[in-house]
């Protein structure tokens, strides 16, 4: 089974709790394709439902009962595309993810990279004016929009987009951890992915 990427967090649910309930119903056994850098620019992830075929059924209904009601109360209020160059993808993407997370994480938008047949690589942003500005400003700021931050090694990358996109990851990381402790340590804290 295939679902929207964005969707992954809420079906899965604040500790399992989601997948929990579906597999408690149904009796199948629920498994959501890793976070990898593999699937960072697809707008689907795979789950795999196995069990009893009248189980695999009831889950996969479950499920898609649960999206089709969110797809209908989330529409975003904002979105906007942006045109990543292939010498940046590194940057925007980060080792992991960890960059596109944090961008995430700061600005509270979607971020999602999807790639156009003969065109390129896109940043896919969705969500409040608020967030999808903010999630632009930080997208645009690794891209160079301003040249004097960014030099150009001899190999053509830009270092600055490296060093800026680090940076966010670090400052992603420091609010997290002002979170858990202002949790109470708790692991509660931080934004909903």
């Amino acid at each position: 089974v295939k679902i929207p990427a964005r969707l992954v967090g809420m079906v899965i649910g604040k500790g399992g709790w989601g997948v929990k309930v579906v597999q408690g119903s149904t009796g199948a056994k629920i498994t959501f394709e890793d976070d990898s850098p593999f699937n960072l620019g697809h707008s689907t992830r795979d789950v795999e439902v196995t069990g009893a075929p009248t189980q695999v059924l009831a889950a996969c209904r479950m499920i898609a009962d649960q999206i089709a009601a969110e797809e209908d109360e989330i529409e975003p209020e904002a979105r906007n595309k942006i045109f990543i160059p292939d010498e940046l993808i590194g940057a925007v993407v980060g080792v992991k993810g960890c960059t596109l997370k944090a961008i995430k994480q700061l600005s509270g938008a979607f971020v999602n990279l999807i790639t156009e047949v003969e065109v390129g690589t896109f940043a896919q942003l969705e969500g409040s004016n608020e967030a999808v500005g903010k999630a632009t400003v930080l997208v645009n700021t690794i891209l160079g929009t301003s040249d004097s931050f960014h030099q150009t090694g001899s190999d053509g990358h830009r270092r600055g987009a490296h060093e800026y996109a680090a940076s966010l990851v670090a400052e992603a990381e420091r609010e997290n951890a002002v979170n858990l402790v202002d949790n109470g340590g708790d692991g509660e804290g931080g934004a909903e992915g």
